[in-house]
């Protein structure tokens, strides 16, 4: 027994010699450039389309949008689409019911970063990058009611978009916050978390923390539970191992544990592991 085990130890002893001598040789950290390959806007090819399952098809629906970003249904079937760099929100409206919007109006401008929306109890609530504000709203506007009502100040800086979902019951708004930073320790708690509230913007609290940039946020139909998808840190090295080591677990993060759920629970997690953003992310169970 003891003769065949001495094949297989010197066969390990030589990996991790070799492993041993590739580590030397590795660049310092930031010593190479990072990993880019960005989308380039290129004209539409003739006679190009899209490829889709059977069955489905891809259209334009609307054009000559400035930048649109998030897009919700109203309760009357009126499509509002928040433009974050015009930082306006715009209502599409098909009145005919032929499957194009044949009016455009626009709702509301002035508001910096509009990215999130939801419509509850009788207001349009909208998550600008510096705050949460909501508009009184009844079937068939097309402009905004007055001034907007400020419920809840948010940082500003870094990830700039605010998402919104309100609990199955109502009784919580969650609000997204990304972080200030691409991934550093110490940063605000409200920071990469879902952030709690009443629909009033009172009775704050850390839903779920540890989530580098949480753009996507949504409730499961039929249940309680919230998702969200969270884009993970930018500028990895390209050939730095253990960079990309932690780029395969944060791929996990976003592409499997975005899909778990936790238990919700009051957050106590120190500001320093609460921000080391890309380890852990939780999901919890809404109220």
């Amino acid at each position: 027994m003891k003769v065949t085990q001495v094949p297989f130890l010197l066969l390990i002893a030589a990996i991790c010699s070799v492993a041993a001598a590739q580590l030397r040789t590795l660049p310092q950290p930031f010593a190479t450039p990072s990993a880019n390959n960005s989308a380039r806007v290129i004209p539409k090819p003739d006679a190009t389309q899209l490829q889709v399952p059977a069955g489905f098809s891809v259209s334009i629906y609307a054009d000559n949008l400035q930048a649109p970003r998030t897009m919700i249904y109203s309760p009357n079937g009126d499509l509002f689409v928040a433009q974050s760099r015009a930082g306006s929100v715009v209502i599409m409206r098909d009145t005919n019911n032929d499957g194009e919007p044949d009016a455009r109006y626009v709702y509301a401008q002035g508001l910096a970063g509009v990215f999130g929306m939801a419509f509850h109890d009788g207001y349009l609530y909208l998550g600008r990058t510096d705050s949460i504000v909501r508009y009184k709203y009844k079937d068939g506007d097309t402009q905004a009611q007055g001034m907007p009502e400020k419920l809840v100040d948010l940082p500003t800086g870094g990830h700039s978009t605010r998402n919104i979902v309100f609990s199955r019951d109502g009784r919580k708004m969650y609000v997204a916050v990304g972080s200030a930073s691409n991934k550093n320790d110490g940063e605000e708690p409200r920071r990469a978390a879902i952030n709690e509230y009443n629909p009033d913007g009172t009775g704050h609290r850390v839903l779920a923390s540890g989530i580098r940039n949480p753009v996507g946020l949504t409730l499961q139909p039929g249940t309680a539970y919230c998702f969200r998808r969270t884009r993970q840190r930018s500028g990895s090295r390209s050939t730095r191992a253990h960079n990309f080591r932690s780029g395969i677990e944060m791929a996990l993060s976003s592409d499997y544990t975005d899909h778990g759920i936790g238990r919700s629970s009051r957050d106590t997690a120190s500001p320093s592991s609460r921000s080391k953003m890309a380890s852990r992310p939780v999901l919890s169970k809404t109220s």
